[in-house]
């Protein structure tokens, strides 16, 4: 998610099974609501920054909530290039000892 300026994955929970096989589970994208989803260059982090570095000074209020995605008609960022939809990491989980 290097193209939002507080997106990030996560999994909520995982059932573990008692005979030790592995477990794969999907985790979804999530914003930390720390700063405006602007979109725009300037408040992103290299490489999608297009500029070196962003400025990070949008404040969004702080609440953890499900990512909206790279929506495209706002900011530099199109969502055929930086887009992305559905789970963004893949956990596994295996008893190695």
């Amino acid at each position: 998610l290097i193209c939002t300026n507080d997106g990030f994955g996560a999994i909520d929970s995982v059932q573990l099974n008692a005979s030790g096989e592995k477990v794969v589970v999907y985790g979804f994208a999530y914003d930390a609501g720390t700063e405006l989803n602007t979109q725009v260059y300037a408040d992103l982090v290299p490489p999608c920054d297009n500029s070196g570095g962003g400025t990070f000074g949008t404040a969004e209020g702080g609440v953890v909530h499900a990512h909206a995605g790279i929506q495209g008609g706002v900011g530099d960022l199109t969502p055929a290039i930086h887009g992305w939809t559905g789970a963004v990491i893949m956990v596994e989980i295996e008893l190695v000892g």
